[in-house]
């Protein structure tokens, strides 16, 4: 049958907007082209048809299948699909004629392609990719697919052009999962039900999907056994799984995901040691560039499973090998592991395997590193004989509690393993931490000698008399207790300057970045931006899920809290049941919403905690909203300068009235305390140069190998080098061993150059177990970050139509591109594709703002400016046409057609041949709009 006689009208019809739509995820108006890469049942139908739902122009859908690998066929349906929306596409026959025809349209279009995957590698596929390169500016196309395509993002690159969507960005946060069966599924789940469901499906949208229909209609506790159900394979995931993920593998993959699920952790070397074979690790490469539900978090090196199909194998395998021999295939698993330095993953083959003699043994050898993150679900398949007599399981178990906000059962729970343990350091840990859960008892009485003390006492007497002793404190932890206590105490601009500088520290950790970010939060909600305050929304969410993962859901739900403030009618954000957490979500909660009912209750419950200076807060606040009642205000005010806190009644007065401009205190404490590091100025675009407080670093007694490693640490800076990676790198050639030698030589002959503790002050050049780290104190510069953040800036001033703003940005980030990154590196494959971005982000940039200054008239500056952007990718399509429109809106037509051979004779360079009729339509019709209205 021909196919003009074929029904394809589903392939044509984009679906009805459905699911939860998640702004984070719909906000794409800077990109031209956007990628939707992940996995099957990650819900990028959803969101395309979402994305399609949104645009304000004219969409055209395509779903394609693996019938459409003929270029022609393919060419021709989409001729199809673009008549079927009024566009003159009904005879096309190639890409070209799609090309011509999207070109002549006029308007502005989105092009959705779903189920791109489906012609990944053919001669239709690169008919795409071309078709879409050529595409004129008004057209604006989403692709997705399951796994990476052919696509040429580098000649797509075009400032802002290409954004990509992968499957962890996919994944629904646990609040995010609290409202889809709120307002989608008309099921609402507790809060920590959702986060238990968000943790065992990792998110995934069809497992949420089916659990829904499992449980539709049922009961609390129903629901809830369910939510059990999922770690032990329902019959429904199972079953899609099968169909859509496992069904089409070759047998010896899928007996290779199988086999190697008892690792949890894998490696290659550990995957081959398992097996007794070789390749695993290309198997694994080959698994996660299909996508195939498997992620790698450090670019190659260590792999998992996600978490609903590593369940889903686990069951597979005790099905195929048997009980006894799936006990005995993860002894064997666990013994690996140990072997190579994995202890917490070998911990868990070990409970997998039975072995309790094992785990005992594992337990008082390593139960430090055992302990280290949580149990989750390992603590409930063990005997509960070992859990309530060991006393490392019996501290983790006291962490779980006080990382849910259960502290006086916390409390007792440490205690207990302090009573159980018998190692005199073990005991020590356990009764320091259990002194530290009960300082948030009601009844504390804290003395201001660790961060969290310090804090805690702020919250019980005058705040401003306790900042020196908090400035005073070392460390990440040290700066965010000296912004808390800024805060209590009313200096909003001190707050934000130390919260940075805890968040910037070099040994910062989410438990220190995450609680800052959310501090910051609220002091942008009091100061309304008055004192400088970026707003953290898009990190504080990545934060928010981090600390999800990491085991503190009592932080996560005071930054859900917060998020929720951004989501008006999203209902109720979270039900806390832990005192403080309850406490402060309804005092952000009143904060945000302006509402004196949530902020009354606060100032309760931070009573009842025996916390009466943030009690006042919310008094003062909630006093200040209710104007009827000056008696109660005026109490307040006075309760609250009897306590120490003189500069709240100012704030709070602001913050009711909305003119908070004049009336934030200025920052009391200096940013930067004299015996601080001294700043670092990085200069690797165009040169390397390293500055120490202005005084460039003298490289040249450096060996050439040194003088790499510090580019290459350089170009991380303030992130940990792992050295694997710095030898692998700068020796590839050379045995480990004597690679290892050579690099520690080359970190001494570093810190002499770049100063150590010896000239009285910390080294920059850090080292952390086997890594390595060029640390940035605070006002330290690099042109690389300077470069980068400027884009953003300019993307973000673009998306709300601050042109002026945008071309400000794009002006000084040009400025900040000084030439191709670390240039004496050659073309090393550590620095290559950085290199590249860096510059193909440039050349965006220059395009950008020749665009900019052309709309505003400004003809030979945008065209000095693009042919800068030529310099730097002379491959550009869209910068060739941009340089023709310029010059035919100048009026200078054979400057115009100089322009347009110039680009004939780089596309015959390539052996492309010009798409002449698309190219004479394209120009005609930029000429017709420069004729006088």
């Amino acid at each position: 049958m021909g196919d003009g006689r074929l029904d394809l009208s589903a392939k044509f019809a984009p679906p009805a907007p459905a699911g939860l739509a998640r702004s984070r995820l719909l906000d794409l108006a800077a990109h031209r082209v956007v990628l939707v890469l992940a996995p099957a049942g990650h819900g990028k139908t959803t969101l395309l048809g979402q994305i399609a739902s949104r645009f304000a122009g004219t969409v055209v859908w395509y779903r394609i299948d693996a019938a459409d690998r003929d270029p022609q066929q393919l060419a021709g349906r989409i001729g199809r699909a673009l008549g079927r929306v009024g566009l003159a596409g009904a005879e096309c026959r190639s890409f070209e004629d799609v090309a011509a025809a999207l070109d002549a349209a006029g308007r502005d279009m989105l092009l959705v392609f779903d189920d791109f995957h489906a012609v990944a590698g053919s001669v239709a596929e690169q008919g795409l990719v071309r078709m879409i390169a050529l595409a004129p500016p008004t057209l604006r196309v989403v692709l997705g697919a399951r796994r990476v395509v052919g696509l040429d993002v580098p000649a797509l690159r075009v400032y802002g052009a290409v954004h990509v969507v992968d499957a962890d960005d996919l994944r629904f946060r646990s609040w995010e999962v609290e409202r889809l069966f709120r307002e989608v599924y008309h099921q609402p789940l507790p809060p920590e039900d959702a986060a238990t469901l968000s943790q065992r499906t990792a998110g995934w949208a069809a497992g949420l999907a089916m659990f829904h229909l499992l449980t539709e209609g049922r009961p609390p506790a129903q629901r809830r056994r369910a939510l059990a159900d999922l770690s032990r394979g329902s019959r429904l995931v199972r079953s899609y799984l099968v169909r859509e993920v496992l069904g089409d593998l070759p047998a010896e993959l899928r007996e290779f995901l199988r086999r190697t699920s008892a690792l949890g952790v894998l490696t290659g070397t550990l995957c081959d040691g398992l097996l007794d074979a070789v390749g695993s690790q290309a198997v694994l490469e080959e698994l996660e560039q299909r996508r195939l539900f498997t992620t790698t978090p450090d670019d190659g090196h260590q792999f998992r499973y996600h978490q609903v199909l590593l369940d889903h194998l686990e069951l597979e395998l005790t099905e195929h090998l048997g009980p006894s021999a799936t006990r005995d295939w993860y002894g064997r698993a666990a013994e690996l592991l140990l072997d190579a330095g994995e202890v917490p993953a070998a911990f868990r083959a070990y409970v997998r395997a039975e072995d309790w003699a094992a785990v005992e043994q594992l337990l008082q050898r390593r139960g430090a590193e055992v302990v280290a993150g949580p149990l989750g679900s390992l603590e409930g398949m063990l005997p509960h004989g070992l859990v309530a007599t060991d006393p490392w399981l019996l501290l983790a178990r006291a962490r779980r509690l006080a990382a849910q906000g259960a502290l006086t059962e916390a409390v007792a729970a440490f205690r207990l393993a302090h009573a159980a343990a018998e190692d005199s350091q073990l005991a020590t840990r356990c009764l320091e931490e259990a002194r530290t859960a009960a300082l948030w008892l009601p009844d504390a009485d804290p003395v201001a000698r660790t961060w969290a003390a310090t804090i805690r006492a702020a919250t019980q007497r005058s705040p401003r008399a306790l900042l020196s002793t908090a400035l005073d404190l070392p460390g990440a932890e040290g700066r965010l207790a000296a912004g808390i206590v800024a805060l209590l105490a009313g200096d909003l601009g001190a707050a934000v300057v130390l919260l940075r500088e805890a968040a910037d520290h070099p040994d910062a950790d989410v438990g220190v970045v995450a609680p800052a970010a959310c501090v910051i939060r609220v002091v942008r909600l009091l100061s309304g931006g008055a004192v400088g305050v970026d707003d953290p929304g898009a990190d504080l969410e990545a934060l928010m899920l981090d600390a999800e993962v990491g085991g503190w859901p009592w932080l996560s739900r005071i930054g859900r809290a917060l998020l929720a403030i951004d989501a008006p009618g999203s209902g109720p954000a979270v039900e806390p049941c832990d005192p403080w957490g309850t406490a402060v979500v309804s005092f952000v909660g009143g904060l945000g919403g302006r509402a004196a009912g949530p902020l009354r209750d606060a100032a309760t419950r931070f009573t009842e905690l025996g916390a009466p200076v943030p009690a006042q807060w919310a008094a003062c606040l909630a006093a200040a909203l209710s104007p009827a009642t000056p008696v109660g205000y005026g109490t307040a005010v006075a309760r609250a300068r009897a306590m120490g806190l003189r500069d709240v009644p100012g704030v709070v007065e602001a913050w009711a009235a909305g003119t908070v401009t004049h009336a934030v205190p200025r920052p009391r404490v200096a940013a930067v305390p004299p015996d601080r590091v001294a700043p670092v100025t990085l200069h690797l675009l165009g040169r390397t140069e390293i500055a120490i407080d202005g005084e460039v670093v003298d490289l040249s007694t450096v060996r050439p190998r040194a003088r790499s490693t510090l580019r290459l640490l350089a170009l991380r800076a303030g992130n940990a080098v792992h050295r694997d990676v710095l030898v692998a790198s700068l020796w590839p050639d050379v045995d480990e061993e004597s690679a290892l030698r050579s690099l520690q030589v080359a970190v001494s002959s570093l810190r002499n150059v770049l100063g150590g503790r010896t000239r009285g002050r910390p080294t920059l050049l850090a080292r952390n177990g086997e890594s390595y780290c060029l640390q940035l104190p605070p006002g330290s510069r690099s042109d690389v970050r300077d470069f980068d953040t400027r884009l953003t800036d300019a993307r973000a001033r673009r998306h709300d139509g601050d042109h002026v703003g945008e071309r400000v940005a794009l002006a000084a980030a040009v400025g900040h591109y000084g030439g191709d990154l670390l240039p004496e590196e050659g073309t090393a494959e550590w620095v290559v594709a950085e290199r590249d971005r860096l510059r193909f982000a440039a050349a965006g940039a220059w395009g950008a703002l020749g665009k900019r200054l052309g709309d505003d008239g400004e003809f030979p500056e945008a065209v000095d400016a693009v042919r800068a952007g030529l310099r730097l990718d002379a491959y550009s399509d869209d910068a060739w046409r941009l340089l023709i429109d310029l010059h035919t809106r100048a009026g200078n037509p054979a400057a115009a057609q100089a322009a347009a051979l110039e680009h004939a004779q780089m596309l015959a360079e390539l052996g492309v041949e010009p798409l002449e009729p698309a190219d004479r339509e394209y120009r005609e019709s930029r000429e017709s709009r420069t004729v006088p209205s």
